[in-house]
C-alpha cells in the first residue's frame, strides 16, 4: 500500500507526513497537483489524497486527471465544507483533520479494505 498525498499548505504536508510515518505507511507527499502528476506517472499508488484549492492546477483539475489516468480511490482533504463534489467521482470528501485519531478515522473510511496498524493513541514519541 502506498498513498499520494497532495497539500500546497507545507505545515499540513508535514503533519500528515508525521501522521503517517507513525502509522507506517508508505506515501509520498507533494505541494501542487503538477507534481502530483509527476510522481503518478513515475510510481505506483492505492490512493490519492487531495486539497481541492491550490494555486495554479486545483485539486478538481487533478481529480479529472486521476480519474481519466488511473482507477484508484480519490479523496479530498479540504477545509472547505460547503462544496459539494459527487458529479467529480470522488470516493469521499473530508475537513482536513488536525487530530492524528481523526486522520485515521478518514483513512479507515477511504480505504476500508486495507489492514491499519493499531497505533498508541496516547503517545506522540
Amino acid at each position: 500500500m502506498k498513498l499520494l498525498m497532495v497539500d500546497d499548505d507545507p505545515l499540513y504536508r508535514e503533519l500528515l507526513g508525521s501522521w503517517l510515518d507513525r502509522l507506517a505507511i508508505p506515501h509520498d507527499i507533494v505541494g501542487s497537483a503538477l507534481e502530483a502528476m509527476a510522481k503518478l506517472r513515475k510510481d505506483d499508488y492505492d490512493g490519492v489524497f487531495t486539497d481541492l484549492f491550490m494555486p495554479n492546477i486545483s485539486g478538481i483539475m487533478l481529480i479529472e486527471y486521476v480519474k481519466n489516468h488511473y482507477k484508484m480511490p480519490i479523496a479530498v482533504l479540504t477545509n472547505f465544507d460547503q462544496y459539494e463534489l459527487p458529479f467529480y467521482h470522488i470516493t469521499h470528501k473530508y475537513l482536513k483533520p488536525n487530530e492524528f485519531p481523526d486522520f485515521i478515522k478518514v483513512l479507515k473510511k477511504s480505504l476500508p479494505q486495507w489492514d491499519y496498524p493499531e497505533p498508541n493513541l496516547t503517545s506522540y514519541d
